[in-house]
């Protein structure tokens, strides 16, 4: 039995093998955080967010469990953890959360784990952290303990390609994870890691 060839515009593009043309990559690069990050001038919002992040990493990396932090370039993700036990975690930061925001640091996350970029860096986990939520994420369902976009995100957008990705938010300089929120609601007292 033999298939007909593809007929119409459709059938034909999605049986066709399409190559994109060859770009110029830059080189992937990875900086130890090992001092506080600097301020720079006319720094962005979101840029002076994501100084704070790995300043904070860095700052309570004993209690975090952190071995190494890095800062990272042209590899899509903003930075990589090495965890005290060895396991590497790549961390994308992004100022505010909502659906669009979580798409983007889970496709840059899973594009980060199926590239090679670094040989003694392959990443077991992933870390999003933002400091707060946007539109409809930002609102609560009827009695729920947390904002929705806690519940979104670990609906939607919690594993990627076989690994784990979790969210934490740092905010006055506390980090809270969605355990913390719930906590907090259930009892009145939360777990923040400062």
């Amino acid at each position: 039995m033999t298939t007909a060839p593809p007929t119409g515009l459709l059938a034909e593009l999605i049986s066709t093998e399409i190559s994109p043309e060859p770009s110029r990559q830059k080189r992937p690069n990875r900086m130890a955080v090992e001092q506080p990050l600097l301020a720079t001038p006319n720094e962005t919002v979101p840029k002076a967010f994501e100084r704070r992040v790995f300043n904070h990493l860095l700052k309570h990396h004993e209690r975090l469990g952190i071995s190494r932090v890095w800062k990272c370039e042209n590899v899509r993700i903003d930075g990589l953890l090495q965890l005290e036990d060895g396991r590497h975690v790549a961390v994308e930061i992004k100022y505010q959360m909502n659906w669009a925001k979580a798409c983007q640091a889970c496709a840059q996350i899973g594009w980060y784990h199926s590239g090679s970029y670094f040989d003694d860096s392959q990443i077991e986990a992933g870390l999003v952290v933002f400091e707060t939520f946007s539109g409809d994420w930002a609102t609560r369902r009827g009695s729920s303990a947390a904002e929705r976009g806690w519940s979104n995100f670990y609906a939607e957008h919690h594993q990627i390609d076989g690994i784990r990705v979790d969210l934490l938010r740092l905010r006055n300089e506390i980090l809270t994870t969605f355990p913390d929120e719930l906590a907090k609601h259930s009892s009145g007292a939360g777990h923040p890691h400062e």
